[in-house]
């Protein structure tokens, strides 16, 4: 229940000073003098949702996110919501935790499907533009169970709508920035009774190279003598700092006009950001590149069936995420050498059905069944290396934060033995060899499909029959740069 108090101008009511004084009017004498009177509390009564109740819920106004329209999701949600919003600036990591969670203990959903890196298990906010989402809203803690499983801290849940358009529409807008930052925002609109169709674009650009004041770095000053008889924090530029997105999102709904609704989303991402090294780098900005790109595409098929007392949906969805980081550093000859080489490749299969049927308005049943499947592939943390008679093989788990050498992993070195190889009637090569050392001995079986430099490698233990399968790019040695740590 809500109670609205309220003041009414009186218009042709007889004036305040000529009504009596009485228990429901009074306190209103303040209000005589300026032909105002004081009236009752009106009582409004709302019934809550029976699939909402226990849900601790907070949406976000759809007004909130127009007005945020040229801000990522992230700046979305640090303004208008009471969760935390780790940021680094714009076009950098921004992820989300709940009552003091980690940003992995959030799932995060687009049209009900789960969009959280397999690998990381955290969602770039920074990624997804407010022009393109039209419903926003949290689910707290245990309120999220019913979606893909729940979170440990909550969910962020986000999705599309239908556009309410009749013919054609238009929108474009337009923004400028500092230190050549452009943001252009287009949506093309078509629509009639049964189809909604629309088509958004965002694309945002940056140099991104603003001055600031470095005070993690002290220039001495030296006199004719080489004393040293001062020292200041130098005045920089933002090193590596830019960015360039391309965002696409396909929308297709038709209606039957019989209770079904057939719907089709599709967003095609393209990223290449630069990453700025650390404050203390003293490397020139021609000295070393350090760049992450991204191609994704997410893409969810929907039905919906609507009836007076019951409804039934189901969803199918497919995610295809590429990601590349390089670092490649000037090694004294003027040419950029590849030090880090990275590459990921994540495809995910989403499938979901759910239902609802209520009776005479007590009772109301539900049911719902998801399922995501990832394929996970990395080049970078599963190397062999073989070079002459002798051979490496290290191997890391495959974690977000494996160093150079695999954190948790391990490096064996040995001799190698009956080396062979041989070509099938595809062109696909095969090679074989032992590799008996301090730490391994083994046979290692190399198999190179024809057509390309992706390789498998597997590995069988001579004592024991725990077999290891790596995955990765087959490159010729003097292109791998690959850290050697300490062996076995």
């Amino acid at each position: 229940m809500l109670l609205f108090p309220a003041l009414l101008r009186a218009q042709g009511e007889p004036a305040a000073s000529d009504a009596p004084e009485t228990p429901q009017n009074a306190g209103a004498g303040e209000w005589r003098g300026k032909g105002a009177i004081a009236i009752r509390e009106v009582p409004v009564w709302g019934r809550r949702p029976m699939k909402s109740i226990g849900v601790e819920e907070t949406k976000l106004d759809s007004a909130i996110l127009k007005e945020n329209i040229a801000l990522s999701m992230a700046d979305a949600l640090t303004f208008n919501t009471p969760v935390f919003v780790k940021q680094y600036g714009r076009a950098t990591l921004s992820t989300v935790s709940f009552r003091g969670t980690g940003p992995s203990h959030t799932q995060v959903t687009w049209n009900g499907m789960r969009i959280n890196n397999p690998m990381l298990g955290m969602t770039d906010f920074s990624m997804i533009p407010s022009y393109f989402i039209d419903d926003a809203s949290l689910l707290h803690g245990t309120s999220s169970v019913s979606e893909t499983g729940g979170g440990l801290g909550g969910l962020v849940k986000l999705s599309t709508a239908p556009a309410a358009a009749d013919g054609f529409g238009l929108q474009y807008i337009q923004g400028i920035g500092m230190f050549r930052t452009f943001d252009e925002f287009l949506r093309l609109t078509w629509g009639d009774e049964r189809w909604q169709v629309s088509t958004r674009t965002v694309y945002q650009s940056s140099a991104n190279d603003y001055k600031y004041r470095n005070r993690d770095k002290k220039e001495n000053i030296y006199d004719d003598e080489m004393n040293i008889v001062g020292s200041y924090y130098p005045t920089e530029r933002n090193k590596s700092g830019a960015f360039d997105d391309v965002h696409v999102l396909q929308e297709v709904y038709y209606n039957t006009g019989k209770g079904d609704r057939f719907g089709l989303n599709a967003w095609y991402i393209n990223s290449n950001r630069e990453l700025p090294l650390l404050t203390t780098d003293y490397a020139d900005d021609t000295q070393f590149e350090n760049r992450q790109r991204e191609h994704t595409l997410r893409s969810v098929l929907s039905w919906d069936h609507y009836r007076r007392n019951w409804k039934a949906a189901a969803k199918a969805g497919y995610v295809h995420s590429w990601t590349a980081y390089d670092y490649r550093r000037d090694k004294g000859n003027g040419i950029l050498e590849a030090m880090t080489r990275s590459r990921s490749r994540i495809n995910t299969l989403y499938g979901q059905a759910d239902g609802e049927y209520s009776v005479g308005g007590k009772w109301f049943f539900t049911a719902g069944l998801s399922a995501h499947q990832h394929f996970v592939e990395s080049a970078d943390k599963n190397i062999i290396r073989q070079q002459g008679d002798k051979a490496v093989v290290q191997v890391a788990f495959d974690i977000p934060v494996s160093g150079p050498n695999g954190l948790g992993g391990v490096t064996v070195s040995g001799s190698t033995s009956d080396y062979r190889q041989s070509v099938d009637k595809k062109g696909n090569i095969r090679v074989s060899m032992n590799v008996i050392g301090t730490g391994i001995s083994a046979q290692v079986y190399i198999n190179l499909p024809n057509g390309g430099n992706q390789a498998s490698v597997d590995i069988s233990p001579n004592f024991n029959s725990r077999r290891i399968t790596l995955r990765g790019e087959l490159l010729p040695l003097s292109e791998g740069n690959i850290f050697q740590g300490r062996t076995f």
